[in-house]
């Protein structure tokens, strides 16, 4: 039964990573807009740092909708917002069953 379980786990973990790799051959150009927000906010604060939590709804297209900031320590409503229109225009794979996924992610910036 425990091999089983573990080699399982690592089937949904190779299955996972190639979901996440496929997510990432799409992301450079999100990518590309995050670095413009972060290349925006450190001409004003050449050194900021810290941690900003979005929550958004992946519905069941798979397209990230309803972007809004959860909890940050970059205080600054023109970056959060950059952030918010990057995370908006991401696209996921569809949730498994149909409906929609609710998401948390922390994007943590260091000078």
């Amino acid at each position: 039964l425990a091999a089983n379980v573990a080699l399982e786990r690592r089937k949904i973990n190779a299955e996972t990573g190639a979901r996440c790799a496929e997510r990432r051959d799409r992301r450079p150009a999100a990518m590309a807009q995050q670095d413009v927000c972060d290349a925006t906010l450190r001409k004003r604060i050449p050194s900021f740092k810290g941690t900003i939590v979005i929550h958004f709804i992946v519905d069941a297209s798979g397209r990230a909708t309803e972007a809004t900031v959860k909890r940050s320590e970059i205080d600054d409503p023109e970056f959060q917002g950059c952030i918010l229109k990057v995370v908006d225009g991401l696209k996921f794979h569809a949730p498994a069953g149909g409906g929609e996924a609710i998401v948390s992610a922390g994007l943590s910036f260091a000078p």
